[in-house]
């Protein structure tokens, strides 16, 4: 499908980057991807991405038929990535057990779980896979170059020859499986994805997403638990999952990526002669179908497990949700993340507001989901009377309608583009790599669209399009379009169930007791002997020549040197002024660094002025904040240590820095130490402590603390060393 409007904006801004960029740009292409000498890969696009300041490119491996995408840029956090379209036709979570059994060792790698071993030795900054609905993705992420090439060596060799195929142990261990351990004993299910599964059933939140989904698209894919039903998952053979990885995991139904600063050239050659050039081209069904709009929208009752301890009353779920259209229409998708702001987001959010004020739940929210082939926006209150349904949707309908009656408040419009590009510019997204996230995004729209992969990543334009159409009724229009003349949703009420899980139990437990009662004698011998055997197989160390093979990085593969971090040193009326060239995507970033200052009573602290002081104060500046992992949730209501004494935090936790009251402390100055977490004198403040205060499990606190801050390592009373990541 082509989306004419988005490409001719796309051809806009590649006509403004060759004006203004032209010759960096030539020179730029030169030194970092030089496809020319490719003979293994057809060139369909080579082409800027000045919203990344990067260059990308669309190849084809013209033996295998896979996909590959390429984004280079100076980004030292080199990100590789492989996926599949993995479509299923049942729940019996085919696509979440194959993602979970090919890491358990390969042709190549063959230790029963090389990643144990392989992150003994890595610097790696992500690792991990994931299942999605209609998709299956085996990111890796690292900024050493030797790192680097191990991961992407141990990923590939694992979705494409994994032990899947010799140790049918791997299938009964992940997935599921019979446990007997003899033969007049009980019978039950075992299994890593079954277990897995029975833990998010049990999420109420969960079931309302899966029910949502399954309900707007009953037709597709979309309609199955790609993750696995937990009543569903033992009825997948290990036949069956075999067959799934030959139709699906094969090169010609791949998605590969490849981002940042490395000899692109190199990484393809050795993707080719290493793995792909062994696999001929062929055709895999694996289109996602989209769903036929409906008649009308549809009505649906569910049920979700309650403790016996929980009400029942006022504790059901209530969802509103319509189909909007496609992933590949990046101007809809995005003006429906501004709606979504405008709607349910935004302070005093007319949609929310209206629905809370008439109290037809404890909480109201909603969310715009692009990440399928077909997106859909919903409503939810949660906590709610199953009574108030009618009213519920008839609130729904009449604050739309006036909205487009009457306009939706420029100011909010306003707020939702400029909230959503800046956090597109930013692209912080905390711990993981950009390149990681970006990679993710591309294939929210690759997956279905061959002819405009790189859409997700090139937005400027379309914030800009939207930026003229709001003052055009456009976000009007598509609120009467798609929200209220849309008959392709549903209505779900979702329902508190006492004692639920009892019966599920009870039902399962007959069940498994029938099956067992079934079987002769010599099954019954045959399924105790194959539980013995996972048993051993799972408790056979492993040999010690076997684990060699996982290639870990030398002492000599670490780069000595440290990355320089530079600065100008200005004085601007007798202050000092840092000034960092760095690129930043057009956002100006400015930290103001305040001594200590004597503050008058009723003088406002910190943002929103959340604290007025009563008193004449003595205020101090710490240059921590959010971004650091300190959370916002300390505001007003923590304190640091100073000179061995408490200084509580003053209004909010900023970013980058907070404010704390030091009136009754001596001697506080420019530069001395403040204690976060530890001891100061008698006083101290435990992380336990600080957890409690925030709202946050201890462990999640200390997790949470960022890259930002540098790392010093202590033993025996001397430092050893330290890691500043960002040097």
């Amino acid at each position: 499908m082509k989306n004419n409007s988005h490409q001719d904006l796309v051809s806009n801004q590649r006509n403004v980057y060759n004006v203004i960029y032209e010759t960096n740009y030539r020179t730029w292409r030169k030194s970092y991807m030089d496809l020319t000498k490719l003979t293994a890969y057809e060139i369909i696009e080579h082409r800027p991405l000045p919203d990344l300041k990067s260059e990308g490119a669309l190849l084809r491996h013209k033996k295998s038929g896979a996909r590959v995408l390429l984004i280079s840029n100076d980004d030292e956090n080199k990100v590789f990535n492989i996926g599949f379209r993995t479509p299923t036709t049942n729940s019996t979570g085919v696509p979440h057990i194959m993602e979970h059994t090919v890491l358990c060792g390969s042709e190549k790698f063959p230790t029963k779980d090389p990643f144990v071993e392989l992150v003994k030795g890595s610097l790696n900054t992500f690792l991990n896979a994931m299942t999605y609905p209609d998709k299956t993705v085996y990111p890796v992420a690292s900024c050493n170059e030797k790192d680097f090439q191990n991961l992407m060596d141990v990923y590939m060799d694992a979705v494409l020859h994994p032990n899947i195929y010799k140790h049918e142990e791997i299938f009964r261990q992940e997935g599921w499986n019979y446990h007997l351990e003899e033969a007049d004993g009980e019978l039950s299910y075992n299994g890593v994805v079954y277990n897995e599964m029975k833990g998010a059933f049990s999420s109420p939140d969960g079931v309302l997403d899966r029910m949502i989904l399954n309900s707007l698209f009953p037709d597709t894919t979309y309609a199955n638990e790609s993750g696995g039903d937990p009543d569903v998952i033992p009825e997948l053979t290990y036949e069956e999952y075999l067959n799934f990885h030959k139709t699906y995991y094969h090169p010609s139904n791949s998605f590969i990526y490849l981002y940042g600063n490395m000899d692109m050239t190199e990484k393809l050659d050795f993707i080719d002669k290493k793995y792909l050039s062994v696999f001929d081209s062929l055709h895999v069904d694996s289109e996602i179908q989209e769903q036929k709009p409906f008649d009308k929208m549809h009505d649906l009752v569910m049920e979700y497990p309650v403790a016996e301890s929980e009400s029942e009353e006022n504790n059901s779920y209530l969802a509103y949700s319509v189909v909007t259209g496609n992933a590949m229409n990046s101007l809809e998708c995005t003006a429906f993340d501004v709606l979504d702001y405008a709607l349910l987001g935004a302070p005093g959010a007319p949609l929310k507001k209206a629905l809370l004020d008439a109290e037809i739940g404890s909480d109201v929210y909603g969310s715009y989901e692009d990440g399928i082939r077909q997106t859909y926006f919903d409503v939810i209150a949660k906590g709610a009377d199953p009574s108030r349904k009618e009213e519920f949707v008839s609130i729904i309908r009449r604050v739309l309608t006036e909205i487009v009656q009457n306009g939706i408040d420029p100011k909010a419009l306003e707020a939702g583009i400029n909230c959503m590009e800046f956090r597109y510019r930013e692209a912080d997204f905390s711990s993981y790599p950009k390149g990681l996230i970006y990679g993710l995004d591309i294939l929210d729209n690759w997956l279905y669209d061959d002819e405009h992969p790189f859409a997700q990543v090139q937005l400027i334009p379309v914030f800009d399009k939207l930026k003229e159409l709001k003052n055009q009724r456009y976000f009007e229009g598509l609120i009467q379009k798609y929200l209220l003349d849309n008959t392709h949703g549903s209505i779900l009420t979702l329902n508190p169930s006492r004692g639920l899980t009892a019966r599920r139990a009870k039902a399962l437990e007959e069940k498994l007791a029938a099956h067992l009662a079934s079987l002769n004698d010599e099954e019954k011998a045959e399924m105790v002997q194959k539980t013995v055997e996972l048993e051993r197989y799972q408790e056979t160390p492993e040999d010690p020549e076997t684990a060699k093979c996982i290639p870990m990085l030398k002492r000599e593969d670490i780069r000595k040197e440290i990355t320089p971090f530079t600065n100008e040193a200005l004085d601007i009326d007798g202050s000092l002024f840092l000034y960092h060239e760095v690129p930043t995507n057009g956002i100006g970033y400015l930290d103001l660094m305040f001594d200590v200052k004597d503050l008058p009573a009723g003088t406002a602290i910190s943002y929103g002025g959340t604290f007025a002081s009563e008193n004449d104060l003595r205020v101090a500046t710490i240059p921590v904040g959010y971004a650091d992992g300190y959370p916002r949730t300390l505001s007003n209501k923590g304190w640091v240590l100073i000179h061995g004494q408490k200084a509580p935090i003053l209004g909010r936790v900023c970013m980058d820095q907070f404010m704390v009251d030091v009136t009754h402390i001596p001697d506080v100055k420019h530069g001395d130490e403040v204690t976060l977490i530890g001891r100061d004198g008698d006083e101290f403040i435990s992380i336990e402590t600080l957890g409690d205060m925030s709202g946050r499990f201890s462990y999640e606190f200390a997790c949470d603390i960022s890259k930002r801050v540098p790392r010093v390592y202590i033993k025996d009373g001397r430092e050893w060393g330290d890691l500043t990541f960002f040097k």
